[in-house]
């Protein structure tokens, strides 16, 4: 009797182990259904495939993929290409797959019916161009992308609803080129977004309401291309965007009223082509713009009022033209922008309305003088930019006791102890500065470009 006991569990030892397997560290390719249909017989207890699957239908004769029944784990990529499958019915244990998963050029399939298991990505989700694709039915248990969503091409898809549970986006975002989407419903479990998040050429969506929790976007944040898209109301949480900000091509967005909370953009502030805005007031609590302010080709648009706080030191640039009916331009930080950089080859100023129709328009209405911003600011760097200079001056009142030079990152180049108001830059390469100038227990930072 006890070798039987023994017998027993040394045998379903051995059975588990033989059903439940890892396998095939150098991937498989499947170009076939009969290669699907044998896999189980040339790879018997294959469950874990430790490296890459991929699927190509091409012009064979894959139709189904039951044959592949049990595998819990990809290690590698998943890639599942042109193919005429009407389902992915086989695929049903799948809970993981390590790296890629792309399903693209599938124009057979409806949704993603047979991934329910799946809960884990470990680098991108690709789910693109397939042409009668409904919804993305399947992945409803999926929880984390370790590196980027792009939902990019698919003719028919209506809805996102089917990544509910989807909390965790590593990577960017991009939702493009969906002509039948309707609503982003289903990204609201994304507890932040790190990277860049586009939503680009969705020609009938209707709404951003499923942003409405995010309250910062670590890269570029694009609205683009949105042609029935009526407002931005889904972005009233907002405030930090690490890169830039590019609102374009929305035709009947007429204010930014729900950015009322967004404080800081690191890059380029970019407002073009929306034939339907009339205000820019919803961006008054924005401060910081950290490289160009861009306002190009709105039509309606009759005031700049609402960019009134953004910093001018932080600015880079400054790109207005074309708006054929903005005549109010003379606010407070573009004045002090255009006094404080009197020689900026990167101002363009033109095309648009009298008043806000040249440089010279803009300055001549401006309450302040340059004398007056110069007192204001207390520290004014010229020529800025600095052209095969050698020599920069800083026009301040206070006694300089120590000026430091560093980079955009925070690492100091220079340190010197001026006894005029001149300092030497003759050995800076070409590129953006940061002059800190200490007088007691006050410091003074202005950008300095050179070129």
């Amino acid at each position: 009797m006890k070798k039987v006991l023994i017998f027993i569990p040394f045998f379903l030892l051995l059975f588990i182990a033989g059903s439940a397997q890892s396998c095939l560290p150098e991937g498989i390719t499947f170009q076939s259904q009969a290669e699907i249909d044998n896999f189980h017989t040339n790879y018997p207890g294959c469950t874990q495939i430790e490296g890459f699957l991929f699927i190509y239908g091409g012009q064979s004769d894959i139709t189904n993929l039951t044959g592949l029944s049990g595998i819990t784990s990809i290690g590698g990529y998943l890639t599942i290409f042109v193919t005429e499958l009407t389902s992915l019915d086989g695929l049903n244990s799948l809970q993981t797959v390590g790296g890629r998963l792309e399903i693209s050029e599938c124009n057979a399939l409806t949704d993603l019916a047979g991934l329910e298991s799946l809960t884990s990505i470990g680098s991108d989700l690709v789910v693109a161009s397939n042409d009668i694709l409904h919804d993305l039915g399947g992945l409803n248990s999926l929880q984390s992308i370790g590196g980027y969503l792009v939902i990019d091409g698919n003719d028919n898809l209506t809805n996102l609803s089917d990544l509910i549970n989807l909390t965790t986006v590593n990577g960017n975002v991009e939702i493009l080129h969906n002509p039948s989407l309707l609503s982003l419903d289903g990204l609201q479990g994304i507890g932040a977004f790190p990277a860049n998040l586009s939503v680009t050429d969705n020609p009938h969506l209707l709404s951003l309401a499923a942003l409405s929790g995010i309250t910062s976007v670590g890269g570029d944040l694009d609205i683009v291309q949105n042609s029935i898209l009526p407002d931005l109301t889904g972005l009233e949480s907002l405030t930090t965007i690490g890169g830039r900000f590019q609102a374009g091509a929305n035709p009947l967005v007429s204010d930014f009223a729900p950015l009322s909370s967004l404080t800081w953009i690191d890059g380029n502030l970019t407002i073009t082509t929306n034939s339907s805005l009339t205000s820019l007031e919803g961006l008054s609590s924005l401060t910081h713009v950290g490289e160009s302010l861009v306002i190009i080709l709105n039509y309606q648009l009759t005031s700049l009022s609402g960019l009134d706080n953004i910093d001018p030191d932080l600015l880079l640039g400054l790109d207005i033209d074309n708006n054929q009916n903005l005549s109010e331009c003379a606010i407070e930080s573009i004045c002090q922008y255009l006094f404080l950089n009197p020689e900026d080859p990167w101002i363009l100023i033109y095309g648009n309305a009298t008043g806000c129709s040249s440089r010279e328009e803009i300055e001549a209405a401006c309450p302040v003088s340059a004398d007056q911003i110069e007192s204001e600011t207390g520290l004014v760097l010229s020529p800025n930019p600095a052209i095969n200079q050698s020599w920069l001056e800083l026009k301040t009142s206070l006694i300089m006791e120590e000026v430091e030079i560093g980079d955009v990152m925070g690492k100091t180049i220079s340190i010197q102890h001026p006894t005029g108001n001149f300092i030497l830059i003759s050995k800076l390469e070409k590129g953006i500065y940061l002059i800190k100038v200490k007088s007691g227990n006050t410091m003074l930072v202005r950008k300095l470009l050179v070129f």
